[in-house]
């Protein structure tokens, strides 16, 4: 009688797991169950995933990503060579945002930063 209540429950768990993507663990299959009309208990729902190996997929975890050196791209090419004296206002950026602190200049430098 227990087996037959819990295959019918199994057919509905299996549907929501389904429709989850195979991503939905217990808590949220029973969350479904619930809001399809049918009353069951989350640790019936558990206990009838486990004994039916009805799992959701793990995640992946993201590898980091570090700077890769070892590649045959060229470097970009340097239009300033090193001289950075400067004359007429948005001709030379040598900072990053971070270091500008000053809207229009660095003060005392000389190096124009206008827009």
């Amino acid at each position: 009688m227990r087996d037959d209540r819990d295959a019918d429950q199994l057919a509905k768990i299996k549907a929501a797991f389904s429709r989850s993507q195979k991503r939905y663990g217990s808590k949220r299959i029973h969350r479904d169950l619930i809001a399809d009309g049918t009353h069951v208990s989350e640790r019936r729902v558990a206990r009838i995933m486990r004994e039916n190996r009805v799992s959701a997929r793990l995640h992946k975890r993201r590898k980091p990503r570090t700077t890769d050196s070892d590649h045959s791209l060229k470097p970009s090419p340097n239009l300033l060579e090193q001289q950075f004296e400067c004359t007429v206002p948005n001709r030379v950026w040598f900072a990053p945002s971070r270091d500008i602190h000053d809207a229009n200049a660095l003060p005392g430098s000389g190096h124009y930063l206008r827009r």
